[in-house]
């Protein structure tokens, strides 16, 4: 079943026989409801708990860990490695994400005390929320009154089990991530960022991305307009590298897709991709 906490102080807990729950608590504050299951997303719901009255929580849907993983070797990472999710499809359209590890890319994962661990390699799942009828619910937290439900992806680490500020895996230099423009915004817009820090029940902003285009593919690299005026620029404002223009060879995407890319990740790699127009759960990268 499903493993229930609350962060405040809980009086008494009855567990109904429709797989519901009672929840006694001391009334007149917000209260942080955390959902666990093995192999599964965790979730947290904020509920206003009033005086002398109850209130009803809406329904939540945990969300497995997609199985499909891949194993990337930072021991000898001589050359730029690439983590691809399942290709996900709903009313929304067609995407499929995936994280570029450039050459020299090392790991630490996050220790109980707050000490770091290196990793020699990382098994990497991609698992995006935002998928069907049952997104909203599906949600690691409820979204900012400000933001819009768009686009949620979680990168995780079979690696990493503890999460410290928000965050598990540390970088030494920035992963960026890609995820297909299946919402159809301008190219060159700005995109806002943010990812959810369980510790403080918060969604923290982040540096924006940017929507590219993929011109075309030119010897192996992917010509790119990163400001939405029909030229290749290449990403040279972006601090874009040569290594990180996705091609056919690194990513399975045609050469006339149309790509989101959070490419501001050089400062704050773990997005939980909620935030405005989209959302990303990436890794922040070492100090």
């Amino acid at each position: 079943g499903v493993n229930f906490q609350c962060r405040q102080r809980v009086n008494l807990c009855c567990r109904l026989t429709d797989g519901m729950f009672d929840l006694a608590v001391n009334g007149g504050g917000y209260l942080t409801l955390t959902y666990q299951k093995t192999g599964y997303l965790p979730a947290q719901r904020q509920a206003n708990a009033p005086w002398q009255d109850f209130v009803n929580m809406d329904d939540v849907v945990l969300m497995a860990k997609d199985d499909q993983v891949t194993t990337v070797d930072l021991a000898n990472a001589a050359t730029m490695q690439t983590a691809q999710g399942p290709v996900v499809t709903d009313q929304d359209g067609s995407r499929q994400p995936a994280l570029l590890l450039p050459p020299g890319t090392q790991a630490e994962k996050m220790l109980p005390d707050g000490s770091t661990q290196p990793l020699n390699t990382l098994s990497l799942r991609l698992t995006e929320y935002t998928v069907g009828a049952n997104g909203p619910q599906l949600m690691p937290a409820e979204l900012p009154p400000t933001s819009g439900y768009t686009y949620a992806i979680e990168l995780s680490t079979d690696e990493a089990t503890v999460k410290k500020d928000g965050k598990d895996v540390l970088f030494n230099q920035p992963a960026p991530f890609y995820v297909d423009n299946f919402l159809n915004m301008p190219v060159g817009i700005q995109v806002p960022v943010g990812y959810y820090d369980p510790a403080k029940a918060a969604w923290v902003p982040a540096d924006d991305g940017r929507v590219i285009k993929i011109l075309a593919i030119a010897s192996g690299l992917a010509e790119l307009d990163t400001n939405g005026d029909g030229a290749a620029d290449e990403g040279a404002t972006l601090g874009v590298t040569t290594a990180e223009r996705p091609s056919n060879d690194r990513l399975r995407l045609p050469s006339t897709s149309i790509c989101a890319l959070f490419q501001s990740a050089r400062e704050r790699s773990r997005a939980s991709k909620k935030y405005t127009a989209m959302n990303a759960d990436l890794w922040e990268p070492k100090d």
